[in-house]
């Protein structure tokens, strides 16, 4: 082959991958940018929360509840509370967290067939340490693996699972 069909035969073969390259290159921009990542600043509070402990303030006594699989889940701007143990409670609720302070609001049960009915009874949350369908803890500690929340009553101890 002499050098000049090798010269032509090259320079097609860079333009078509030039030219491949570009659309590439546009799509991935095109795919990129019709996307909104939705990032989360709940820090800490992120993630699945399992209620270890329930100190009771008054009386000065603990009870372990790992066995019951009581779970508190945080993404964005929902939390989740589910009874995995007795698959009693399931719903999502509205949130504010502060630095100090975390309130737990406007429970709806978890039943997409039905619309997702508000949680009217507030002793279905009673388990998880909740007095009504509107609570508000401190937030004594929140790390990566530990969070400890309480009222003038109670004490609940989370490990992140």
């Amino acid at each position: 082959m002499n050098n000049n069909v090798k010269n032509i035969y090259t320079s097609k073969i860079t333009g078509k991958a030039l030219c491949c390259a570009g659309m590439l290159f546009v799509f991935a921009v095109a795919m990129l940018s019709s996307c909104t990542l939705e990032m989360s600043d709940n820090g800490h509070l992120d993630g699945y929360w399992q209620l270890t402990t329930v100190d009771t303030l008054t009386n000065g006594k603990s009870e372990d509840v790992r066995e019951r699989l009581l779970f508190l889940s945080v993404e964005k701007d929902l939390l989740r509370l589910c009874d995995q143990g007795t698959a009693t409670v399931d719903c999502y609720c509205r949130f504010e967290k502060t630095s100090s302070s975390l309130r737990i609001y406007n429970p709806y049960r978890n039943d997409r067939p039905n619309g997702d009915p508000p949680l009217t009874n507030p002793a279905l949350l009673r388990i998880f340490g909740f007095e009504s369908l509107d609570v508000t803890f401190d937030i004594e500690k929140l790390s990566s693996g530990t969070m400890i929340l309480s009222d003038k009553h109670l004490r609940l101890h989370y490990r992140k699972r």
